[in-house]
């Protein structure tokens, strides 16, 4: 069996706070994909979470900046067992969505942005808070 190589390839420079309303960001591409990992497995990664479990689900959308077609719907996002940072807690959630089914109708080799699109699955509740840290992409070979 051989190891794979994992590469990041786009980050959200900031970090983003949920509360119940729509949010965008941008995952900016450091240089244009080349053919070959077009088909790679793709897996978008919100790292460091904090905040409470009252926090509403989100559904999470991926749209190629360069293209006409509209945003894909990625996966969700759920807040259970979240809990603030604290030094019990100082790494927060971890989740990923493997988006690798999406990447071939998503990208092409001149994409080099996505704009990601949080969108909660209900509103009216804003007493939930969560604090994604980090946000970005990866890139794996398939396995030959």
């Amino acid at each position: 069996m051989s190891i794979k190589s994992v590469n990041l390839i786009a980050q959200v420079k900031k970090t983003i706070t949920l509360q119940g309303d729509k949010v965008e960001a941008d995952l900016v591409l450091p240089r244009a994909l080349q053919k070959t990992e077009l088909s790679f497995l793709a897996y978008l990664h919100f790292d460091g979470i904090f905040g409470d479990t009252h926090c509403v689900n989100y559904e999470v959308y991926l749209k190629a900046i360069d293209s006409a077609l509209p945003s894909v719907l990625a996966g969700g996002l759920s807040f259970y067992g979240n809990r603030p940072q604290s030094d019990i807690n100082s790494d927060g959630l971890h989740q990923v969505l493997n988006i690798s089914k999406l990447w071939s109708r998503l990208v092409n080799t001149s994409t080099t942005a996505f704009k990601l699109i949080l969108l909660p699955q209900r509103t009216g509740n804003k007493s939930g808070q969560a604090i994604i840290n980090h946000i970005y992409l990866t890139l794996v070979p398939p396995q030959r």
